[in-house]
């Protein structure tokens, strides 16, 4: 480990894959992405759930983050992107992140979009 990768809390990371195991055997697939999101985030988001049928969690773009939860989150996605890539072939994730960020300015902001009027008709199901 180098001095500027932080600590991570093993116990939350076995617990995430736990979690994970647990969700995919129910049929929940779910990438847990807290943290910033990058430029390109919301075009990632749109093509998990559009190619793998993935949901994000609702932390997503949420940048204040411990030790404990960033450990329980990558156990849980290691887990969930061995699941995607034994169902749509190896390499399949990696594939998604490096076309997302090649992406246009253009298209990337009409993926926020589309994720922002996702997010809005959820909120209004629920009331």
């Amino acid at each position: 480990m180098s001095d500027f990768e932080p600590d991570r809390d093993e116990t939350a990371f076995l617990a995430g894959c736990e979690a994970a195991r647990a969700d995919i055997a129910i049929g929940r697939l779910i990438y847990r992405w807290t943290g910033h999101a990058g430029h390109w985030g919301h075009g990632i988001v749109t093509q998990l759930a559009h190619r793998f049928g993935v949901e994000v969690n609702e932390g997503f773009g949420i940048c204040f983050v411990d030790t404990s939860s960033r450990s329980f989150d990558e156990g849980y996605n290691n887990v969930l992107v061995a699941e995607i890539e034994r169902r749509h072939g190896s390499g399949a994730f990696e594939s998604l992140l490096k076309e997302s960020r090649s992406q246009s300015e253009e298209s990337l902001w009409d993926a926020k979009q589309a994720w922002q009027n996702r997010q809005q008709l959820g909120e209004r199901g629920k009331s």
